[in-house]
């Protein structure tokens, strides 16, 4: 839910300097952790976040994001209640919600960085379109073993997918840029349905498995990704 109180001002419009949606960019914005703005409502069920809303001069919607302390002191309106979230968790708010919202905006007052959902889903199509066979014999990726286990995320899973019967296993493994970034976790999800409805909260329920600097991504799994995970291990969750 969003908070769409008026918040438009002059100091915001929708220029943003030009992004190049290489592997690496994704890479470091999906791995950030941002401060948005939110202000607890009364509810029935008990309290509610609901999530700021900033409104361009031509009437769109974007949920805004901070980078740091230095750019949320920026925002000119009250300060109810700030969240960490990452990008994970801000993409499916947006795209959960696409008649409402037209994307996220990021730094809003400063070097701002603003992502429309077509962007959003692009960046999607980007990180899923990387191939095992390019990663494996190209100089751009390559995958690797997991370099640690997580036994009580298994549990944790198997007892999450009740809800799922969908959901058939989880591979997990790891994905590195050769010369650019360190590996990320990399969690293949075989399921029938759409990502929407599933992605969102698995990613609540992994992060705390997550140690400090470390950055994961969640891909619904093909059959050339399943191939390739079953030869570097064995799942962490099967129906």
């Amino acid at each position: 839910m969003h908070d769409n109180s008026s918040m438009s001002n002059d100091n915001f419009n929708l220029e943003s300097s030009q992004c190049r949606y290489g592997y690496e960019w994704i890479s470091k914005l999906r791995s950030a952790k941002y401060l948005v703005p939110c202000k607890t409502i009364s509810a029935k069920a008990g309290d509610e976040l609901e999530m700021a809303v900033l409104i361009s001069p031509s009437g769109e919607k974007f949920l805004p994001a901070f980078t740091d302390l230095q750019e949320l002191e920026k925002w000119p309106f009250e300060k109810h209640q700030i969240v960490l979230r990452f990008f994970d968790n801000l993409k499916y708010v947006v795209l959960n919600d696409p008649y409402s919202l037209s994307g996220m905006i990021i730094n809003p007052f400063g070097d701002r960085i603003v992502l429309k959902s077509a962007q959003i889903r692009q960046i999607d199509v980007n990180v899923e379109s990387v191939s095992p066979q390019n990663a494996r014999s190209g100089p751009d990726m390559r995958f690797l073993r997991p370099r640690r286990k997580f036994p009580e995320l298994g549990v944790l899973l198997k007892a999450y997918f009740k809800r799922y019967e969908e959901v058939y296993s989880v591979y997990l493994m790891m994905a590195t840029e050769l010369g650019k970034t360190s590996p990320h976790w990399l969690f293949l999800i075989d399921f029938d349905g759409e990502k929407l409805s599933l992605f969102p909260e698995l990613i609540n329920v992994i992060h705390a498995f997550m140690h400090d600097g470390e950055s994961f991504e969640i891909l619904k799994a093909t059959y050339t990704l399943l191939q390739l995970a079953a030869e570097l291990g064995e799942p962490i969750y099967r129906k």
